[in-house]
């Protein structure tokens, strides 16, 4: 199944117990869920993914931030601009 581009899947794997796989970001992750209904397992790992990508743009624009925040050193006005002498 493909959910927000990020292909996953579900299993039963014994009664009430489901299992699901997905890869984000060539990072595979998995786990179980309990459940007796295949569409709450399936939720379930939407959920995942959910929460998998925003963590990911969360990180991404916490970085872009660090960028905007660093500190440059001023230049000098060249020699031939006018000064303020007030």
């Amino acid at each position: 199944m493909v959910y927000k581009d990020i292909e996953y899947e579900i299993a039963l794997i014994e009664p009430g117990i489901w299992k699901w796989q997905l890869r984000i970001g060539g990072q595979i992750k998995a786990g179980k869920t309990k459940t007796n209904l295949e569409p709450l397992a399936d939720r379930r790992a939407r959920m995942v993914i959910d929460r998998e990508l925003k963590a990911k743009s969360t990180s991404i624009q916490g970085a872009a931030e660090q960028d905007r925040l660093v500190l440059r050193p001023r230049t000098a006005p060249p020699p031939d601009a006018p000064t303020d002498t007030a």
